[in-house]
Order: C-alpha cells, then sequence, then structure tokens
C-alpha cells in the first residue's frame, strides 16, 4: 500500500497540464484545489444527511475518514472522494418512517442496515480481488457502464434544477454561477482555471450576498448563525442498531454501489487514460470498509463522489494527494461548527448553479467512455439499453420489491445489465470480426507487421547482396576488357563474362521482384486524423502499458488537419514507435515511466506526432543508424522496425527522425503533408 508519506513525497511538483494520479502540484495549490474538493462535494454530501435526520457534521467528517481509508485501500491509484450516498435515502426513510423534519429518532436501526451494506459490499469487493475483475466486465461492458455513468449525472438533475428553481432572482444566481464557472475554466490564467469551481462559486455567493443582504432582493444570508457557532465542537456520534428487517431492506443498496462506484472508476479511467480495473476489487472493499466505519458512529453510507469527478473533469488534476488534503480539510470541518455554518450558508441557487455544472459534466463523461470504446451504436441493441436506462433513471423510476425500494439509479442498473445480456448476447462473438472493432484492427495490424516485415527483409537482403553483385558486373567488365585486349581475343571467355554481366543484373531483378511481391504497394489511402489514430493504437496497447508501469500524456493539438494515408500502414508506425518507447523504459528504476505523445501542425503544409519516452536515450552517434536495415541496440532485436517505419514514413511523403529527450529519453517524430483537395499529389 502507499503510505501518506511516501505519497506526498514522490514526484517532482508539476505546475501545468495535466496532473497525474501519482504527481501532484506546487503545496500551495494543492492545497486551495482540496478546498475546492471539499466545496464541491459539501452540498451533497450534507443534503443526504438532511433528508434522512442524520448529522451533517458527522456525516462530513466520515466522509473524510472514508476517503482516507478508500486512498489506502487502492494506494492512490485511483482519485476519488467518498461522499453520502444518495442511494440509501429511499430506504433508510423506508426502515425509520422518518418525518423528514428533525434529527432521525430510529437512527440506530438505520445506521446497522448501512453497517450490513458495507459488509455485503466489501464481500463483494474481495470476490472481485480473488476471482478477477472478468465478470464484473462481462455483466457491464461499456456500454452498460456508460449508461450507469449517464444515469447519476441524469437523475441528480433535478436536484440541481430544483435548487435553482423558483424565483427569477435565485434562477439569476444559479444562472450567473454556472457563467462564472465556466468563463474562469475557459479565460482566466491558468492558475485560476485550476480552481474555477472555487472561484466560480464565491463569485455566486458574492454576488448573492450584495444583491440579498445589500439590497433586499432576495432572502439574506444570515451570518448571525456563522458567529455564533463555535470554532471547535464534538459531533454528534451515534451507535448502529441491528435489526434484522432495516438490515434486509438497506443492505441490498450494495448493488447499486458496486455499478456506481464501477460507472466512476471507469469514468475516471476514461480522463487519466488508465486501466484501472485491476483496482475495481480494492475500490470496493475500501468503499465497503468506509460505509462500515461510517455506519458505526453515525456516519450516512458512502460511496465514490459524482461532484469530485466533476471537479477533475474541469481542471484536469487528478492527483491522488488532492483527495488526502480534501479528507483532511473534510474531518477538520466534522470538528468545526463555525465553518460548517460557513458552508451551509451558501445559498440554495449558489448550490444548485454548482450542481447543474457538474452533474451536467458527470452525464457527459458517459458519452466519452462510449466514444473512447467504440461503443457501436449502429446496433439495435446499444440503442434499446441505453435509450430505456437514461429515461428510467432520469425519470427516476422506483420500483417496491417487498418492502425494499428500488430507485431511479437502481432500476436502470440493472435495466441497463439485463437488457444488454438479453439483446446482445448473439452479436457480441460477430462483432469481433467486423472491421474497425478492436479486434479486428489488431488481426489487421499483425497481418501487415508479417508482411511489412517480409517486404522490408526482402528489401534488407536486397541491399546487401547488390553489393557483390555490382562488384561483379563491374570485375566482369573489366576481365572482358582485358581479354578483349589479348591478342588470342578468346571469344568463349568474353561471352562467359558477358554472361556473368547478365546474370548479375538478372539476380538484381530477382531481388526486386522478391519485394515487390511481400509489398503492399500504394495501400488503401484516405484522409484520416492522425490524433484518433494515436488515441486508437494507444488503446490497442494500454494493457501493455499498465503492466510496465508506463503514465500516457497526451497532448494533442485541436482541429488537426487531416494526412492523406493508409491508416493501416501508419497505425503500423505509431504501434513500432510505442512498443520501442515501453523497452526504452523497462530498465528504468529510479524515476517515472512516461510516454507522452504530441501531435502539432508545422507551417505551411505539414503535421509533426512526436513520442517521446523517459527511458535510457539514445546514443548520438547511432541516431542515424538507428534506421539502417539489421542495426539493433537491442540483445535480441532484428533492426527492422524502424527501418519498417522510415519506409512507410517516405512513402507517404513525409520523413521520420529522432532527437534527445530532456532531460531523459528520446522523441521519436513523424512529419507528414497535409491532406489536399488533389489527393494524387499529397501522398508523393
Amino acid at each position: 500500500m502507499t503510505s501518506f508519506a511516501g505519497m506526498a513525497a514522490g514526484g517532482q511538483a508539476r505546475t501545468d497540464g495535466v496532473i497525474l494520479p501519482e504527481e501532484r502540484l506546487p503545496a500551495a495549490q494543492m492545497v486551495v484545489v482540496g478546498l475546492q474538493h471539499v466545496v464541491a462535494m459539501f452540498g451533497a454530501t450534507v443534503l443526504a444527511p438532511i433528508l434522512t435526520g442524520f448529522d451533517p457534521n458527522v456525516a462530513v467528517l466520515f466522509s473524510g475518514i472514508g476517503t482516507l481509508i478508500f486512498f489506502v485501500a487502492v494506494g492512490g491509484k485511483v482519485p476519488s472522494y467518498l461522499g453520502s450516498s444518495f442511494s440509501f435515502i429511499a430506504v433508510i426513510i423506508a426502515a425509520t418512517a422518518y418525518s423528514g423534519q428533525g434529527p432521525n429518532a430510529n437512527l440506530g436501526v438505520a445506521l446497522g442496515g448501512i453497517v450490513a451494506a458495507g459488509a455485503l459490499y466489501t464481500l463483494i469487493g474481495v470476490a472481485v480481488t480473488l476471482g478477477g475483475h472478468g465478470w464484473i466486465e462481462r455483466l457491464m461492458p461499456p456500454v452498460v457502464t456508460g449508461a450507469v455513468v449517464a444515469v447519476i449525472g441524469l437523475n441528480l438533475a433535478p436536484i440541481a434544477v430544483k435548487s435553482a428553481s423558483g424565483e427569477i432572482f435565485n434562477t439569476a444566481i444559479a444562472i450567473f454561477t454556472v457563467v462564472a464557472v465556466a468563463a474562469t475554466a475557459v479565460f482566466a490564467p491558468r492558475a485560476w482555471r485550476r480552481i474555477s469551481i472555487l472561484v466560480g462559486g464565491g463569485a455566486g455567493y458574492a454576488g448573492y450576498c450584495i444583491l440579498a443582504n445589500g439590497f433586499g432582493i432576495g432572502q439574506p444570508i444570515d451570518f448571525g448563525r456563522i458567529a455564533a457557532a463555535a470554532w471547535l465542537g464534538v459531533p454528534d456520534f451515534s451507535l448502529p442498531v441491528f435489526d434484522p428487517r432495516a438490515m434486509a431492506l438497506i443492505a441490498p443498496v450494495a448493488i447499486i454501489l458496486v455499478a456506481e462506484n464501477l460507472g466512476h472508476v471507469k469514468a475516471v479511467s476514461v480522463m487519466t487514460g488508465r486501466n484501472l480495473d485491476p483496482y475495481l476489487g480494492r475500490a470496493f472493499i475500501g468503499d465497503g470498509l468506509a460505509t462500515i466505519v461510517a455506519g458505526c458512529g453515525g456516519g450516512t453510507g458512502v460511496t465514490t463522489y459524482a461532484e469530485n469527478i466533476g471537479v477533475m473533469a474541469v481542471t484536469r488534476i487528478y492527483s491522488s494527494l488532492v483527495f488526502v488534503i480534501a479528507a483532511l480539510f473534510a474531518v477538520v470541518l466534522g470538528f468545526s461548527p463555525k465553518f460548517g455554518a460557513l458552508i451551509l450558508s451558501i445559498p440554495r441557487p449558489v448550490i444548485g448553479g454548482l450542481s447543474i455544472l457538474l452533474f451536467g459534466l458527470i452525464a457527459a463523461t458517459a458519452a466519452r467512455i462510449w466514444v473512447e470504446n467504440k461503443v457501436d451504436f449502429s446496433r439495435a441493441g446499444n440503442l434499446v439499453t441505453v435509450g430505456t436506462s437514461l429515461v428510467v433513471g432520469a425519470g427516476d423510476l422506483a420500483l417496491n420489491l417487498g418492502g425494499f425500494t428500488l430507485g431511479g439509479i437502481g432500476t436502470a442498473t440493472f435495466g441497463a445489465v439485463l437488457l444488454n445480456q438479453l439483446l446482445n448476447a448473439r452479436s457480441r462473438a460477430a462483432a469481433r470480426a467486423q472491421p474497425g472493432t478492436p479486434w479486428a484492427t489488431h488481426a489487421e495490424l499483425a497481418r501487415v507487421a508479417q508482411l511489412t516485415t517480409m517486404e522490408e527483409v526482402a528489401a534488407s537482403i536486397a541491399h546487401e547482396i547488390k553489393q557483390p553483385l555490382t562488384a561483379i558486373i563491374m570485375h566482369g567488365n573489366a576481365g572482358a576488357r582485358w581479354l578483349a585486349n589479348v591478342p588470342p581475343g578468346l571469344d568463349e571467355a568474353m561471352a562467359a563474362l558477358k554472361h556473368i554481366v547478365a546474370d548479375g543484373h538478372r539476380a538484381s531483378q530477382v531481388i526486386d521482384s522478391m519485394r515487390a511481391m511481400f509489398r503492399k504497394d500504394g495501400g488503401e489511402r484516405a484522409e484520416l486524423d492522425l490524433n484518433d489514430l494515436v488515441r486508437d493504437v494507444l488503446a490497442l496497447l494500454r494493457e501493455e502499458l499498465d503492466a510496465h508501469g508506463v503514465t500516457v500524456r497526451l497532448d494533442l493539438a485541436e482541429n488537426l488537419p487531416r494526412v492523406w494515408a493508409d491508416r493501416v500502414q501508419l497505425q503500423q508506425v505509431v504501434l513500432n514507435l510505442v512498443t520501442n518507447a515501453i523497452e526504452a523504459m523497462g530498465t528504468v528504476p529510479d524515476r517515472a515511466r512516461v510516454l507522452q505523445a504530441t501531435t502539432t501542425v508545422e507551417a505551411p503544409a505539414h503535421v509533426v506526432m512526436s513520442i517521446a519516452d523517459s527511458g535510457i536515450g539514445i546514443d548520438p552517434k547511432n541516431a542515424e543508424k538507428l534506421f539502417a536495415p539489421f542495426f539493433t541496440t537491442k540483445a535480441r532485436g532484428m533492426g527492422m522496425g524502424l527501418s519498417i517505419c522510415r519506409s512507410i514514413v517516405e512513402t507517404h511523403g513525409g520523413r521520420l527522425w529522432m532527437s534527445p529527450g530532456a532531460p531523459h529519453g528520446s522523441v521519436f517524430h513523424v512529419r507528414l503533408p497535409i491532406a489536399v483537395a488533389d489527393k494524387t499529389d499529397s501522398g508523393a
């Protein structure tokens, strides 16, 4: 497991770009971003206990403790915050007959059910850890997990809209808050963009305070409660009561939490470009243990939090250490009635505006899951599965099953799983053979790799054999001349020498024909997006990247002009370059293994793709030799890969070269001409 101290000390602080889970910002920025996550989670984390009669300060305290438990369980690999789960609300109200006002008189009974749900959740996590996550994947492929993520955002949308509705003043403040966050995230200086939720929320709070408290337009903020609240105080803890009926009613919520957590992990996987599937079992265990601990002390059941995933989507900061800082803030808040009163003073329309933005980003993340995993919506089964789930979840269709109420998220989740299994079972096997799928693409790449390697072998052999053949031709001609100058003038010798010359030319032609036989002349060229091609190859190699502990960073130019090329051949180039980068970093033990893929526009008519690694680097004297046939720096290498790559790039009218990395490793650059109207000229 990763320790807090180890996480804090690991890695150089970064100030720009995407901040990955194992990376960190400068200390001051980390604190501010952590506070931003506290603000993002606070509204919903406090709202859930208010709706069920729990103590908000206790709920906030255990959200922080639960986040720390989760961090330890996943070793800091899955950046997430744990807050109050809305999935418990309906069953808690049913189990305790809560009236909706004041403290819950049967709080202990609800806590016993929460502990039972946490125990079941933990057991599921243990089963996934020991038995693998394959069965979870089969039950919940990307089409289903994307639907669950979308449903989470859409199901929560009415809560956000309700907070922003009512008087025109409230709606205006909510809209102003959304615009303030959006403007900060897009137009503000980089440092401010990092805390756009905090800045925008602060702007909404200030605007409301000026108009309501200053001009009397709306309900003024009561600062007297903040002044009267103590700085420090012990929360009102409670103990669980284990009532069998309540436990049976509340424990099945664990199934919903599994689907919810799975959707969140998938969303974070897409945002970070990491395959986090191996951590699913540990994530379930961490969430389950956190729920047990919360239930033992008076807190609500917890889950990985949607609002904080929305914050990550906006800021592109995925550092796990940020969530440790946020968790510590939450623990302090749990013991500070004054700060809790300050957060509770945030007007509802401001919370509504923030919720509209964050819940919308959650729903939009579903589309990203579908796109990244190439979910085929031309298939009726996928359309029906997603469409039905979205309507059921957004409409909050609840099912009453023998006293157990399954809310909209649960109904949509189980519906998506069942529909996918029923409607797509027959087509899954056939999909593997469909052109454009990852399996078909991988098979085509393998085929092209074999043929292209055979082509390059023939070319290399030709290159080597043509040298002695040329010598034979030259010596034959010289011999013919010498013999011609001898008085005897042996015609037979002259004829033999001429045959040597002819045979030498013929051998050269045979070797050229061998090369042509294995060559895929011209290819099937079309306009293609180099950014999409890079993403596709990285997706194919994701398991290998994860197995070698390689972090991928993408810096792909927006609106990149298309190139005119054979897609499969260029995929082979990127595949070779990325594979070489992985191997180059295989023996690096003392620094992060980072692969960065970059695309840029090179005026006036070219685009450049670069693949950089943090490996051992290449001796500058070997920089050009790398592209020669059979030259290799690997103990078991054939010396063919880069020669193949250069041949393909040059046939596309481009250039492939290498430069040293900074401060470590190497960078390989591919420059290609931009597609023009006359396609016959663009690939020259």
